[in-house]
């Protein structure tokens, strides 16, 4: 089918005005020339894909904005292309994410596995007067055990020695109640044990050797 569109010619020519053929665009699905696609019903949803890729103009407005671009169009093209763009971005930041999540769970780890090291003193009583002091934690500043005990033994003219408790870990034991005069050794050289790390044990309660200090000064008024 052919159209003819009337050309305009100036007014004072003598020839009269010509008609100009003009190719009409005939639809890809239906054969129909595309203006027409949407009179027929029946035809026109598969004629959809073909008008949105070279008639867009044709499309219907409110369904432009809605529907995917067909397959192998140009739009789709484009819309692939930055796809996999957006989903490369967002996958490197993924994976970046995913290879410092471990190191993050690591470090976490190894804070929440991190012990404090302590000195912990116990005074136990073998008999109605004789008493035992056990020294727990002493290893963990760096302090050899059996030297320990052996300088300890001479300071307090007692035995001393390493014995392993119930949680197979090193005690130091020393004869008699020493805890007070032991806490000053431990605090000064060569075992330089900070003050704050330093525990009695009294009963069933864990306290600092400040707290039982100041309770022996309020004691001693």
């Amino acid at each position: 089918m052919t159209d003819l569109v009337e050309t305009p010619v100036d007014e004072g020519a003598d020839d009269a005005p010509t008609l100009t053929p003009v190719q009409p665009l005939y639809c890809g699905a239906c054969g129909l020339p595309a203006e027409y696609c949407g009179n027929v019903p029946a035809t026109f949803e598969k004629c959809k894909p073909w008008l949105r890729e070279h008639a867009a103009h044709l499309y219907p407005a409110e369904e432009l904005v809605s529907v995917a671009p067909p397959p192998g169009s140009v739009a789709d093209a484009t819309a692939a292309v930055e796809g996999v763009s957006l989903q490369e971005g967002e996958g490197g930041a993924a994976a970046e994410t995913a290879a410092a999540a471990p190191a993050a769970a690591k470090q976490g780890d190894k804070k929440k596995g991190v012990k404090v090291p302590e000195v912990v003193i116990t005074t136990n009583a073998r008999n109605k007067r004789k008493f035992v002091t056990v020294v727990l934690g002493l290893d963990e500043f760096g302090v050899k055990l059996p030297d320990a005990a052996k300088k300890f033994g001479k300071r307090f003219a007692c035995s001393a020695s390493v014995v392993k408790n119930a949680s197979n870990k090193d005690e130091v034991f020393i004869q008699g109640d020493v805890k007070y005069d032991l806490c000053d050794i431990l605090i000064a050289k060569p075992y330089n044990v900070p003050r704050n790390k330093i525990f009695f044990i009294e009963g069933k309660k864990k306290l600092k050797v400040r707290a039982l200090d100041s309770d022996d000064d309020d004691d001693d008024e």
